[in-house]
């Protein structure tokens, strides 16, 4: 005979946010816990120096664009080639810039980050990076949109064996005359305004024009409007910082901007870099121009590394290099042709994209009672900024992983009775998903034993119902149920001493909460709820 004790009891509204929302759980795997913690980037994976932020992780592929809101035009990854040369000028990486394989994980990468190209650094015909650049320009084919560009480095092996003006503006004519004919007529070459991009890396500064404003005391002066004169297929030449910007042009039809440092103080973000460029694009919308992103700046592992640093805090300086671009150029945002991402690959700089962007965090979660609980290691403001947000995941075998909630960077805990589980032993995992490029970072799996299977007939999660309000479940157990207790608005009201539970109540208007708690013969509970709103 079925034993049930009533509490008569009309219920009056209680003021709340609904906590509950009883779904059901979809519990297909859709990710493992091996892709959600391994190195997903064209990286090598065999090089890391933590000293200077790069390290190997699981990076965010949210697009960058994200951290750009109004901006509709083109990100660019700046990318250099001298990786794997065997010249022994540079460090190893655990790749070579020249295998066809690794550069078109590179150019899957970029594009899963959410970028439409690359410019490519380069150092003249006949050396290593025109080998790497004939590569680049092979695998583009396979990948319809994106685009690749090429910059002129003063690096280049043609100018650097010229002591003399003469020589010099022959070499530059000479590479740039090279890159029009090899580059240029590509179908995936960079265009603005319909002419062919082609950036310069400090060549204005090392072989100037006689009216430059700035130029070091070896400069080696050139004719740049006989140069510009004898350069087939017109193209867009646009220096790298700002002197472009305020000269008279006749080196360049524009700028890009690079890493803005504080040469005193390598803590100092110096956001006023890009401030001051976004800032003078705006006053010449006749220039283009290319501003820039970056996560920081460190020379250490250069064999000719001088001690220059940009503190990347953590992921913090990335994050706000965006945050700067967009404050100085507000509406007119699109007025900047593209940006540059500086830079894709330079290990020897600390500029490295490709590894993704350390925000030197962890994440560890915990279940109390119904709750899954977590936290952030630091805990800080600037940690908080460099996630998007925090993804739950529910596991049956510790190995294969649903989804089972997105929530805020600012939630630290969920409730676990709003889910519809059939009983069983889960794992939960929490992933604390970067913002774009950041590293993402995965909880150890937490257990989440469910006893009871309870099957919820009345009421629907979130419904409007009408006064009586019917309530109706289910349960089974394979250690047999004991009883079901329903409480209202975080008081019991009901209990059946069975595996069903059937009543109805008479309510106040407004808004409820209802729990059904499970008790199996062995004393374990199971809980679920949800809302419901007495109209």
């Amino acid at each position: 005979m079925q034993r049930l004790c009533r509490i008569v009891v009309i219920l009056g509204a209680v003021s709340f946010s609904p906590l509950f929302a009883q779904f059901p759980v979809n519990l297909t795997p859709t990710t493992t816990v091996v892709k959600e913690t391994v190195n997903n980037t064209s990286a090598s994976g065999t090089y890391s120096n933590p000293s200077v932020g790069t390290t190997i992780g699981n990076v965010s592929k949210l697009p960058l664009s994200q951290l750009l809101p109004g901006f509709h035009g083109k990100i660019y990854a700046s990318v250099v080639l001298f990786w794997g040369s065997g010249s022994g000028k540079h460090i190893n990486v655990g790749y070579s810039a020249a295998d066809p394989a690794q550069v078109d994980r590179q150019i899957k990468d970029i594009i899963s980050r959410g970028m439409n190209g690359a410019i490519l650094d380069w150092y003249g015909p006949n050396t290593w990076q025109e080998k790497a650049a004939e590569v680049w320009l092979q695998e583009v084919a396979k990948f319809p949109g994106f685009e690749l560009a090429i910059q002129e480095d003063h690096n280049s092996l043609t100018l650097n064996g010229c002591k003399t003006s003469a020589c010099a503006q022959k070499a530059l004519i000479s590479d740039l005359n090279y890159v029009a004919a090899h580059y240029f007529g590509s179908s995936h070459y960079v265009r603005i305004n319909g002419r062919p991009l082609l950036t310069t890396f400090d060549v204005n500064w090392n072989y100037p024009d006689p009216s430059a404003v700035l130029f070091p005391d070896d400069a080696i002066f050139i004719d740049w409007k006989t140069v510009r004169a004898s350069i087939a297929g017109n193209p867009l030449i646009l220096e790298r910082g700002p002197l472009a910007q305020t000269e008279a042009g006749v080196m360049a039809d524009g700028a890009f901007a690079w890493v803005g440092r504080n040469k005193l103080d390598p803590a100092d973000e110096y956001l006023q870099y890009i401030t001051d460029f976004d800032t003078t694009a705006l006053a010449n919308p006749n220039q283009v121009t290319l501003g820039s992103v970056y996560k920081g700046f460190d020379d250490a592992a250069a064999p000719w590394g001088s001690g220059r640093r940009l503190d990347e805090h953590c992921g913090k300086l990335w994050i706000d290099t965006f945050a700067a671009n967009v404050r100085a150029l507000g509406s007119q945002i699109d007025q900047l042709s593209a940006f540059q991402a500086v830079t894709w690959n330079d290990y020897e700089e600390a500029t490295n994209l490709e590894t993704g962007v350390e925000n030197c965090l962890s994440v560890s979660a915990a279940v109390s009672g119904s709750k899954l609980n977590w936290k952030i290691s630091p805990n800080t403001t600037d940690s908080a900024a460099t996630l998007s947000m925090f993804v739950v995941y529910i596991s049956k075998d510790g190995k294969n992983l649903a989804q089972l909630r997105v929530l805020p960077t600012s939630a630290r805990t969920l409730d676990l009775t709003q889910y519809a589980l059939p009983a069983g032993n889960y794992k939960l995992f929490v992933k604390a998903r970067g913002q774009p490029s950041v590293h993402n970072h995965l909880s150890g799996g937490v257990s989440f034993p469910v006893y009871s299977t309870l099957k919820v007939t009345s009421p629907a999660s979130n419904q409007s119902v009408s006064n009586p309000v019917a309530f109706s479940a289910t349960a089974s157990s394979k250690l047999g149920v004991s009883s079901i207790v329903l409480s209202l608005d975080g008081a019991p009201v009901y209990t059946s001493h069975s595996n069903t539970l059937n009543t109805s109540l008479h309510l106040a208007l407004g808004p409820h909460r209802y729990l059904y708690t499970v008790w199996d013969k062995a004393g374990h509970s199971t809980k679920e709820g949800g809302t419901i709103t007495v109209n």
